[in-house]
């Protein structure tokens, strides 16, 4: 179930995300940057505080896998040339292989 951050911001892509498994897709962000990458999974995650601090929260990633990118996009690429997105850092803009707009 998605928390009330997430309804706004992921739940269309959440709508469709058996068909997106190992689809390159390009993630564009409002400042230009952006990535082409394989979508990989998505998992349940959480803040990095005690479940006890008002902070926390549980909120859903998705892997990608890097193919290419452009500026500085606001995701950490790790050396396997993977990244996770969440509502707090996702894309404005995502597109299929075939130009299609996802989200």
């Amino acid at each position: 179930m998605l928390n009330k951050n997430e309804k706004n911001t992921i739940s269309k892509f959440m709508q469709n995300l058996d068909t997106y498994e190992n689809e390159t897709m390009t993630l564009i962000w409002n400042d230009g940057s952006k990535i082409t990458a394989s979508f990989d999974t998505c998992f349940e995650d959480e803040s990095d505080c005690n479940t006890d601090d008002e902070n926390y929260e549980e909120f859903i990633s998705f892997a990608f896998t890097v193919l290419d990118y452009e500026g500085n996009p606001p995701v950490y690429i790790t050396e396997d040339d993977c990244f996770l997105v969440s509502y707090h850092n996702f894309p404005d803009i995502v597109l299929s292989e075939n130009g299609e707009k996802i989200n």
